[in-house]
């Protein structure tokens, strides 16, 4: 009894020890499985623990016990981040850092694909800063067109990426041009008496 219990505790000290690992790799930027730099830091691994991950998944051997191990590791993980305060904000702020690169990456992605040949750049004064750059409905129907929450913001980004929504009625524009499309929407009567002017020179 008194061996079995040792080798119960010793099998908990060795996971405890991976998983501080763990954590610690991925507070520090790094792949947590091997250690190394990472290249892209949208993924949780380095490319080539990926490919091995999904090598070894895709064997038919190995399916359902590799399915079985996930479950096992992902609840263990999940009990041992809820269990402390400082992994369960560690794993929050690194979520939220993820995504707010996969939301950057996505808006670039439906930017390149609405400019098209033109290139990411304003219709209508050239202004090519991408931070100040919109989505702009031609129309004008942003609330009115589609089921909600589908024609503005994230959704309509991924819909665009996805090929799920015609670009014909956007374009894109600076912040600036934008606000004017509206101002001219309501007041049709100061068409032409407003110009927006961009200057590239740094």
């Amino acid at each position: 009894m008194s061996q079995t219990l040792s080798n119960s505790q010793h099998e908990d000290a060795i996971n405890a020890s991976r998983r501080e690992r763990y954590w610690r790799r991925v507070s520090e930027g790094l792949c947590p499985i091997c250690g190394k730099q990472k290249v892209d830091s949208s993924i949780i691994t380095c490319v080539s623990c990926l490919q091995k991950q999904a090598h070894r998944r895709s064997q038919p051997h190995r399916k359902a016990k590799t399915r079985e191990y996930s479950r096992k590791t992902w609840r263990a993980q999940r009990d041992a981040i809820f269990a402390d305060p400082a992994k369960l904000e560690a794993s929050r702020a690194y979520s939220r850092k993820r995504k707010k690169i996969q939301n950057k990456r996505l808006r670039l992605e439906a930017l390149r694909i609405i400019g098209g040949e033109r290139g990411i750049k304003c219709v209508n004064c050239g202004c090519d800063e991408i931070s100040i750059l919109e989505i702009n409905h031609k129309n004008g129907d942003a609330s009115k067109v589609g089921r909600k929450g589908e024609n503005c913001g994230g959704r309509l980004v991924e819909l665009i990426v996805r090929g799920r929504r015609r670009t014909d009625d956007l374009e894109i524009t600076c912040r600036l041009c934008n606000q004017l499309h509206y101002v001219l929407m309501i007041h049709p009567e100061l068409m032409g008496r407003f110009r927006v002017v961009w200057s590239d020179n740094r």
